[in-house]
């Protein structure tokens, strides 16, 4: 899912289920900027707290002569990131446990498993951290940080069902069409395109890139882009408001591709919406809705739903959108604003290498962030998982 889903459905969400403002702007805030948190470099840091010193687990605490403390990456941001996800320790550490992980332990690290939707109480990995995240009693806002961000991994196991974090045959698809649920019209074309282009933009071979044979899909894609999570399939898995089908292979080695697979996203989007929405009235004491109260209120997140990604000003143009839908709801996001909570000074860093090269006291909410998502990764691997 994008930030369509990410933060405005989830924000609408959140206010329908009965949290005040700020609240519901706090956990929509954390679930998009999963996918907004790139950093990775050793940190100076002046306060780290003794848990994270002093735990067994988790991995943060990481003297070296470039600082001591190791955020722990749940998201990549630019071209270099999304090319640095080649190498397989990514695909580990930040593609498959924050954007499409497992449904058991026995199943992390396994190239050949396939995401599947969670449910709460079905006993999985990421059923599991939210339902401890209903149980721990600290900070308020940190409490609802760790909703936000763990509800941003339980959404993605509906957008990209059937692929798996890492390189893998698995995620050898062939997309042979995308219609738009607003319009009805056959997208294809266009979809096949962006695709293209996106990967031009990763990979700078436009001299070497095939042209697009429309009525399938890119041809020799496979001599080019690594099949790692949805690559092959582009954006379009996380799209709210299409439908799509194609093509995969069910065995490695296999010649062509022997299974079909169609999705609407709407329609699946909005089934993780229902879900979402009885987790967080449980998260308040409220009982879950009931199929009527569902049934009067999905038209609206439907619509909000059913609009196209903006190519630019996406968060002022989707505000706008999600406005005209549930107009006594603000919406805001900006991924800076988030990052700027991270620091302890009231002027944060000049610029991304000054945050990593000064030292600098950050905030409760940054420790426990990379805490959050380094908890993850001990729950699917083992104590340290970063250490090896």
């Amino acid at each position: 899912m994008d930030i369509n889903f990410h933060y405005f459905a989830v924000k609408s969400i959140a206010h329908y289920a009965g949290l005040n403002d700020a609240d519901a702007q706090q956990i929509a805030n954390y679930s998009q900027f999963v996918d907004d948190y790139s950093w990775s470099f050793h940190r100076k840091c002046l306060n780290i707290p003794q848990y994270i010193k002093e735990s067994d687990e988790l991995d943060l605490y990481a003297p070296s002569l470039f600082g001591n403390f190791l955020p722990n990456q749940t998201g990549f941001t630019d071209w270099l990131h999304f090319a640095l996800l080649v190498v397989e320790r990514n695909q580990r550490l930040v593609v498959s446990p924050f954007h499409l992980v497992p449904l058991s332990k026995e199943e992390a690290g396994n190239k050949n498993y396939r995401v599947v939707p969670a449910k709460f109480g079905d006993g999985s990995l990421i059923d599991s951290m939210l339902n401890d995240a209903i149980q721990r009693t600290e900070q308020h806002d940190i409490r609802l940080m760790r909703v936000g961000m763990l509800l941003h991994t339980f959404a993605d196991t509906y957008a990209h069902q059937l692929f798996n974090g890492f390189n893998s045959w698995v995620n050898k698809v062939k997309v042979t069409k995308v219609v738009s649920n607003i319009t009805n019209a056959d997208i294809t074309r266009a979809v096949l395109e962006e695709i293209r282009n996106v990967h031009t933009e990763i990979l700078d071979k436009k001299d070497i890139l095939p042209q697009i044979n429309h009525s399938i899909a890119i041809e020799g894609i496979e001599d080019i882009v690594p099949p790692i999570a949805h690559a092959w399939a582009g954006h379009t898995p996380d799209l709210s408001h299409v439908s799509f089908e194609m093509e995969y292979k069910t065995k490695e080695g296999e010649k062509g591709y022997s299974e079909k697979y169609e999705r609407n996203n709407t329609e699946t989007f909005l089934e993780c919406s229902r879900h979402i929405l009885n987790y967080l009235r449980k998260c308040i004491n409220k009982p879950i809705v009931s199929d009527k109260e569902w049934a009067e209120y999905m038209p609206r997140l439907q619509k909000g739903l059913l609009v196209e990604m903006p190519k630019r000003n996406k968060v002022s143009t989707l505000a706008k959108h999600w406005a005209s839908v549930f107009s006594d709801i603000g919406y805001y996001y900006d991924k800076y604003d988030v990052e700027k909570r991270f620091y302890s000074v009231a002027k944060p860093p000049e610029n991304h290498l000054e945050g990593v090269a000064a030292a600098k006291a950050y905030s409760d909410e940054f420790y426990e962030f990379n805490t959050t998502g380094n908890r993850l990764l001990v729950g699917m691997y083992e104590p340290r998982p970063r250490n090896n």
